[in-house]
């Protein structure tokens, strides 16, 4: 029933061989002669990466802010990271003046990498910047500040948790769950996000 295979080749001078029993699959087609391999092709050019444009002063602080410290965790997630921890005082010339919550690290993680901060802001808005650095509570935003930007991660956390709420809320709602539940004799109690 089963017919016996076996397999052999030789390859810069040794031979391997496979025995081993499975129906014998039919012969392949000899494969045509293969014609001339074409001329390598040089590879394209390389594409110029384009510098970040300067952020423009119409857009929003929050969204200027947002996009300095994208620009910074493009080139290091951990420094980025730190940023997004910190709440904006000033986004001005010559400074940009950021504040961390006391008691944390991040602080003294922006302080050792000043100058990669620094080139970046100064990179991204179009103009030489400086860092200062402030530990302490959450302040009032100085005058071209109009409303106190407050970190990206409280900023995002809040993303999260709206999200999740209404997604909670759409399958409390949706009525095949209400029906499960119903036919089940069950409450909703909460909902996970996969």
């Amino acid at each position: 029933l089963r017919d016996r295979v076996a397999w052999s080749q030789r390859i810069e001078g040794e031979t391997l061989s496979l025995d081993f029993d499975r129906p014998a699959a039919p012969a392949a087609p000899a494969a045509p002669a293969r014609a001339a391999a074409p001329a390598a092709v040089p590879p394209p050019p390389p594409v110029p990466v384009a510098a970040p444009a300067a952020a423009s002063d119409d857009q929003p602080t929050a969204e200027r802010w947002r996009a300095a410290v994208a620009q910074v965790e493009s080139e290091s997630p951990t420094l980025g990271s730190a940023l997004k921890q910190a709440t904006l005082v000033t986004l001005g010339s010559p400074e940009v003046r950021i504040r961390f919550p006391a008691g944390t690290r991040f602080p003294d993680m922006v302080e050792r990498k000043r100058p990669a901060v620094e080139k970046a802001f100064s990179a991204f808005l179009g103009r030489p910047v400086k860092l200062a650095i402030e530990v302490g509570p959450a302040v009032a935003a100085a005058p071209e500040v109009a409303t106190p930007v407050a970190s990206i991660a409280s900023v995002e956390r809040a993303e999260r948790e709206a999200r999740a709420a209404k997604v909670r809320d759409e399958a409390k709602a949706h009525p095949n769950i209400q029906e499960a539940a119903k036919l089940l004799g069950a409450d909703i109690e909460g909902t996970d996000e996969l």
